[in-house]
């Protein structure tokens, strides 16, 4: 039943591998975008890490001048 199916498919009794392959050109540009995607990661971790530390250090100054329930202030 699925061999009927494949009946009318015609394969080439030879396929010649350098007209149906990338190359040297499909191996350069999947290299650039390899680098591409190593440096944007790079850089994206890069600013996450400067991003947290900005943060603990904006709660930890807010932290500090905020006022504690003990203190008093006499005028």
């Amino acid at each position: 039943m699925l061999s009927a199916g494949f009946a009318g498919l015609v394969l080439p009794s030879a396929v010649d591998n350098q007209e149906h392959s990338s190359g040297f050109l499909g191996f350069i540009v999947m290299f650039a975008l390899a680098i591409a995607v190593y440096f944007l990661v790079r850089n994206l971790t890069g600013r996450l890490r400067r991003m947290n530390y900005a943060h603990e250090h904006e709660m930890t100054a807010d932290r500090a001048n905020q006022p504690t329930a003990n203190s008093t202030t006499d005028d």
